[in-house]
């Protein structure tokens, strides 16, 4: 590179390098905030001293997503290997990423600008104040520090590179730009979506990118193009529609057993929510941007409720504008379709919860985009000091959020703040006040909020101040057992409160906590939480001295967890109580040939001991 090139790109290295530094400023104080929700499920565990003790494929594939997610489990893995538990350097892998995919995006939108026939110096001046308002946005603290969204991260790095080389790819010869697109589309989107599955939108993106920025004619197509959008991004479609419509129930609706809503419900009330994050991105607040978002009303009809269908009308004008303006104004056309697209799977039909903030981490940026390319119109001194004031703005909030996600006390009362309606929201902070011993407090933050969850988890902080549940403990397990969809951490509570109950450590009326479990048993859950639930309601049973009982619901438990021991070892054990040793002796056979990590080789010692004469 010539002299006089390095030094046009200076100025924009060197503010790209000033936003970095203000980013990873901004970012230090949360570096030392808690786990959060599915951190519990995927990073816990890693955490264990026995993390490693499982297989390859069962540490490298999880529970989460149709593929596992191994690349970003690869990453956790490579965190618990290196840094341990110190959950500050898992959070700076993701704030190092973060950085990473900014870089990215402002190659990205140099490129782009340049497709547009912008300015060498004018795209550059763009690329920067889109990626800096990106990087410093409050809305992606709540992705950047709660460490299991790497995930989207990581989604979010390969998609932005898998646009960029499509770009170049355009951008050059035809024979010099095919390996670089198609790179784009069988390199960068399967490591996207081994990431999380919202790394399949990428050829859509492309597509989006094609329709827009290089739809005119400057731009022609080369021939084997079509055949690579056939092939990247129409043949998985169609193989995907023919997958959900082959067993709806199974791959579609089966997840709307966990929900309080249909699938016509939820379309309907994502017109709201996408409106809403439209809110949060070009008007963030820290009174808005919490991270439950659980408290979302549910729309029952798209006729009769104005805010549904004015929502429907609103995302409607917003996607046939840019559709109009698509020649005229590409870049701007282009991250409208960034928003629309990115929020294609998250924000459909699939039983998701309705509301998450890092859904946005990619979408948001194309809305960023699309507002930039809009300011470039102005005179370049009201644009320079529009995208300072945005800027000024914006870190000022990101200062006082990432403050606060460094504290986990200050943490869980913001969201309950940010959504005082949210039970998830009032439930963790209780959590954490009877955590610190302030039990008359966690009981202050859950008083008068309705419905069976709150009432359950505040048993649990009677359980532990006082050893012993109120006088409603009976009426409360049975709403709970009346509740048709049951959410995961209502079967915490009600697991935490059995081993309790079981252990001796709290009194609670056997009978209504037993018909609790067993009517838990029968609702939609998730095979470990079923399994760790079976596991209690056995424990309990036998407790209480019905060892029928006890050994049916521990082959239930047996039979979830077909490779987990420890069902045998517990099967052992009452038959050592009951004097039965031919039968335990058989049993702790069979547990040891299901133990080929040998995780439970004190527990066989010990009851190898009690059989021998």
């Amino acid at each position: 590179m010539t002299v006089p090139a390095l030094r046009a790109r200076a100025p924009a290295a060197l503010a790209l390098g000033a936003m970095l530094a203000l980013t990873c400023a901004l970012y230090l104080p949360a570096l030392s905030g808690p786990l959060l929700l599915d951190d519990y499920a995927v990073i816990a565990p890693l955490l264990r001293q026995d993390a490693f003790d499982s297989s390859w494929q069962e540490l490298l594939f999880t529970a989460t997503g149709p593929f596992g997610r191994p690349l970003a489990q690869a990453s956790f893995i490579a965190n618990a290997l290196a840094g341990g538990d110190d959950l500050r350097a898992w959070k700076a892998v993701n704030l190092s990423l973060h950085c990473a995919i900014g870089m990215a995006l402002y190659a990205l939108i140099v490129a782009l600008g340049r497709g547009t026939d912008m300015a060498l110096q004018r795209a550059r001046a763009l690329a920067v104040c889109v990626a800096a308002i990106w990087l410093i946005h409050p809305l992606h603290v709540s992705t950047v520090m709660y460490t299991v969204q790497r995930m989207t991260q990581l989604a979010t790095l390969f998609s932005v590179l898998g646009m960029l080389l499509y770009a170049r790819g355009r951008m050059a010869p035809s024979r010099h730009g095919r390996p670089a697109i198609l790179c784009a589309f069988f390199v960068c989107t399967p490591l996207a979506a081994l990431a999380k599955e919202t790394g399949l939108l990428l050829p859509y993106l492309l597509a989006a990118l094609e329709l827009t920025v290089f739809s005119r004619g400057e731009w022609p197509r080369p021939p084997w193009l079509k055949l690579v959008f056939v092939l990247g991004a129409g043949l998985p479609a169609l193989l995907a529609m023919v997958y959900l419509v082959s067993e709806p129930a199974r791959y579609l609706l089966r997840a709307y057993a966990i929900r309080d809503f249909t699938p016509l419900e939820r379309v309907l009330t994502e017109a709201r929510v996408l409106v809403g994050y439209l809110a949060w991105i070009v008007l963030p607040s820290n009174r808005a941007l919490g991270f439950f978002h659980d408290d979302v009303r549910i729309s029952h009809a798209l006729f009769g409720e104005w805010d549904t269908a004015g929502a429907m009308l609103a995302l409607a004008v917003l996607a046939g504008a840019a559709w109009w303006w698509r020649r005229r104004a590409p870049l701007a056309a282009f991250g409208v379709a960034v928003f629309f697209i990115g929020h294609a799977l998250e924000s459909s039909v699939f039983g998701l919860e309705l509301a998450f903030e890092h859904r946005n981490y990619l979408p948001s940026a194309g809305i960023i985009l699309a507002l930039a390319g809009v300011a470039a119109a102005l005179p370049p001194r009201a644009a320079l000091a529009s995208a300072a004031g945005v800027i000024i703005l914006f870190s000022a909030v990101t200062a006082a959020r990432t403050s606060t996600w460094g504290d986990a006390g200050r943490l869980y009362q913001s969201f309950v703040a940010a959504s005082p309606a949210s039970p998830r929201a009032r439930m963790l902070l209780a959590e954490w006040y009877a955590v610190q011993g302030a039990f008359d407090a966690a009981l202050a933050v859950e008083d008068g909020v309705p419905g069976p969850l709150p009432a359950l988890h505040r048993l649990r902080v009677l359980c532990a101040r006082d050893g012993v549940a109120d006088a409603d403990a009976g009426q409360v397990l049975a709403a709970v057992a009346a509740t048709p969809v049951l959410e995961e951490v209502a079967v915490d509570t009600l697991t935490w409160l059995t081993e309790a109950a079981e252990q001796g450590d709290c009194a609670l009326p056997g009978a209504a906590l037993a018909a609790a479990l067993d009517t838990a048993l029968t609702r939609p859950l998730r095979v470990t939480r079923r399994y760790r639930l079976a596991i209690a309601a056995a424990r309990l049973r036998y407790s209480q001295g019905q060892q029928a009982d006890a050994r049916a619901r521990l082959e239930r438990a047996a039979a979830l967890a077909p490779h987990d021991p420890f069902p045998w070892y517990l099967a052992a054990e009452w038959a050592i109580d009951a004097g039965e040793h031919a039968a335990a002796a058989r049993l702790l056979d069979e547990a040891a040939r299901r133990d080929t990590r040998r995780r439970y080789s004190a527990m066989d010692a010990a009851l190898r001991a009690l059989l021998a004469p």
